[in-house]
């Protein structure tokens, strides 16, 4: 319902970052002296949570920090569900005392999403995909279009200082991540931006 959109939005209203923000508005001002690595990241954070919307699905959430993000960009959000193979991650998520309409899960992507077709509005998949082969990256990619209605978010760091990342696996240039995507493209309107050290993508489903 309305009213209890509007409560998840007031929950999350005590986020550090600021509220109704327009992505590439965004300034020190907004973020204070924090580390220009932490700002880059809130930057991407911010973009990503403004693309959400209803039920969604967050693939490799880590401790679920897009949360409070969705709450800063005030998204009318009815469900979220963080799903990390990091334990630890997944544990301290679940500590953290979000409501019940906020779920994690420890999963591994890679051997595929146990949702049924377009279970989720939107889904997401931030700086996760280059830690993985490219072939089980792409079979990802597919299950991520599979379980969601709307939209997929996706994110991959293009610049060499972040490609060269020991735990890196998949070496994720722009070119290369343009290729990554192109399997996809039937059904789907695929929309890349880059910012900074970061290609910051949305795939939206086409209507028939």
């Amino acid at each position: 319902s309305e009213a209890l959109a509007n409560a998840r939005i007031i929950r999350y209203q005590d986020s550090k970052f600021p509220n109704n923000v327009e992505y590439d508005k965004l300034t020190d001002i907004n973020l204070g002296s924090i580390h220009w690595r932490e700002k880059e990241q809130a930057r991407r954070m911010i973009w990503i949570a403004e693309q959400c919307e209803g039920d969604i699905l967050d693939v490799g959430c880590a401790d679920g920090g897009l949360v409070n993000f969705l709450g800063g960009a005030q998204v009318k959000y009815l469900s979220y569900v963080g799903v990390d193979l990091d334990r630890v991650r997944i544990d301290k998520a679940i500590r953290s005392g979000y409501p019940e309409y906020v779920n994690f899960f420890v999963m591994d992507a890679a051997y595929g999403l146990p949702f049924k077709d377009q279970t989720f509005d939107v889904s997401t998949c931030c700086d996760v995909l280059e830690h993985i082969p490219r072939k089980i990256g792409i079979n990802v990619l597919h299950d991520l279009c599979r379980v969601s209605k709307k939209k997929v978010v996706i994110t991959f760091p293009i610049s060499k200082e972040y490609i060269d990342n020991i735990d890196h696996v998949f070496e994720s240039s722009l070119d290369a991540v343009q290729e990554f995507l192109q399997p996809i493209e039937n059904g789907w309107s695929i929309n890349t931006i880059t910012e900074g050290n970061f290609a910051l993508i949305t795939l939206n489903r086409r209507k028939k």
